[in-house]
């Protein structure tokens, strides 16, 4: 699993990037000025970055806590989420770039964006319960010295 998160993370940093140069040097002067669909493909970009950083820290963390279930739960609800949330603007966009109309997509979004909400959540809770905040060893030494 480790190393799937790791490749995972890898996959959408740099996709994340191919595409954004892509949607900047070339898709930007096929869609239609007057709409969103710029806005539309950053925004995928975007998020895919942010959530192959999150993966990735995710995996270090799943290194220490190797059988930790809700982090694989973290790790799926993100990958899922970012395939839809990404995945349905940009097919919004590139849809526009060929003159059609796919905003209907845009209310499978949400669906994407739920995916990622409920991954941070369940992410937050999981951290909580996780972290220990007691001193270690180490530092209780370091105060007595």
């Amino acid at each position: 699993m480790r190393k799937l998160t790791f490749l995972t993370a890898a996959a959408f940093g740099g996709l994340s990037v191919a595409l954004g140069a892509f949607g900047t040097h070339l898709l930007r002067d096929l869609v239609d000025p007057k709409t969103r669909a710029m806005e539309w493909w950053n925004t995928s970009t975007d998020y895919m970055m942010f959530h192959a950083l999150a993966i990735f820290g995710l995996g270090l963390l799943m290194a220490r806590h190797t059988d930790s279930v809700p982090l694989r739960v973290v790790f799926w609800l993100w990958v899922v989420g970012v395939f839809i949330f990404s995945g349905m603007l940009m097919t919004m966009t590139i849809g526009n770039a060929q003159g059609l109309d796919y905003r209907i997509l845009g209310a499978v979004v949400p669906l994407g964006g739920g995916a990622l909400i409920i991954g941070w959540i369940v992410f937050f809770i999981t951290l909580a319960q996780i972290i220990d905040d007691s001193p270690t060893q180490s530092s209780s030494r370091k105060s007595r010295s």
